[in-house]
């Protein structure tokens, strides 16, 4: 790196893999940026006690030792934030300041700063990152969908994200959603038991269409009854431009699917599993533009899944203005434009 013409005069990197940017920054002397694709350093739970495994301890001395940095100075595992700028993709509303007293410690002199989420609306982002090229060409019927809204049909949109059918779908989520109370569900059951209770809550609307992301997984739909009839079953789909068509959002409230859905002003209605997504379902119940099923295998139920989705159908009802308010505030947060700048020039006018 020493070597490199020209000199680098920044380093960008991302906060929860190794500690490389980090280093090779302070070892160059230059800046650096963090980029944070989550709503901060608050949903991210601390492994500091794995600073005691005897593998990352050597790791830490020996950087210690060649470059003279402390790696732990200021972070930990999966949280090497800079001393410089960390951007957050998302609004000051919705920012995870540290939460745990040892990230309050380790983090108190770190400096964070909302540019508002990274949407390229003109993109196809898909429901589903695992899925393959052959799923991705099946088209989804936007005939139907469009009729639908014609007859003044409701659209809902039900996605559970692509964690749950990763490498989770044929393992339990274990101590990783203890905190939820699913730690005895797989990524299917969970996927399987939020579509089943869809099919029960929906199933007999007349009024309203239903589109719902599977997942690209073959044996999706294994066990489940026949879907409904008022039910367009797809294995993924152009999340983006199924958002602008639809009325309700029935997400895991991943922080890409959050953003995407205020970003269009679409009230939510979250059934989180575990990491950021319980987070997340609080911060947007707060605003107003959202219903949360926390411990959803106590919670969720067909009744008060429609009774959730029918309240944000009312018109002028308050989850849909308070989601319309939250998207202002998104639109003025400047996004890619305000994060190109602090990246460059920091709190330079």
């Amino acid at each position: 790196m020493e070597n490199l013409h020209p000199r680098p005069s920044l380093i960008l990197y991302d906060p929860l893999l190794l500690p490389k940017g980090l280093v090779v920054a302070q070892q160059l002397q230059i800046p650096s940026v963090s980029l944070l694709t989550f709503t901060g350093p608050g949903v991210v739970s601390s492994q500091a006690s794995l600073e005691m495994n005897p593998v990352v301890q050597r790791s830490a001395q020996e950087i210690k030792q060649v470059y003279g940095i402390d790696i732990f100075a200021h972070g930990t595992i999966g949280e090497f934030y800079s001393m410089d700028r960390n951007t957050v993709a998302t609004v000051e509303r919705l920012f995870a300041p540290p939460s745990s007293s040892f990230q309050k410690e380790r983090l108190a002199k770190v400096p964070f700063r909302c540019v508002g989420p990274m949407i390229a609306s003109e993109e196809s982002r898909i429901s589903h990152a695992w899925a393959s090229a052959e799923q991705l060409d099946k088209k989804l019927p936007w005939k139907t969908i469009d009729e639908a809204r014609q007859r003044s049909k409701k659209v809902i949109y039900v996605s559970m994200g692509s964690v749950a059918t990763s490498s989770f779908w044929a393992r339990k989520f274990g101590p990783t959603a203890e905190s939820n109370g699913l730690q005895a569900f797989s990524g299917k059951e969970f996927v399987q038991f939020v579509l089943k209770v869809a099919f029960e809550a929906f199933g007999q609307e007349e009024d309203i269409l239903v589109v719902a992301a599977v997942g690209p997984q073959v044996d999706a739909l294994e066990g489940l009854p026949p879907a409904p009839e008022n039910f367009i079953l797809q294995e993924v789909v152009p999340q983006l431009q199924v958002l602008q068509k639809c009325d309700v959002f029935i997400t895991h409230g991943g922080a890409n699917s959050l953003h995407e859905a205020i970003a269009l002003a679409v009230p939510l209605v979250i059934v989180p599993m575990f990491h950021d997504q319980p987070f997340n379902a609080d911060a947007l119940v707060d605003t107003g533009a959202a219903a949360s099923f926390k411990f959803p295998s106590e919670t969720l139920s067909p009744t008060a899944l429609r009774s959730a989705v029918r309240q944000m159908l009312e018109p002028e009802n308050s989850f849909r203005l308070a989601a319309g308010e939250l998207s202002h505030q998104m639109a003025r947060s400047g996004g890619v434009a305000r994060a190109v700048d602090f990246i460059l020039f920091g709190d330079a006018p």
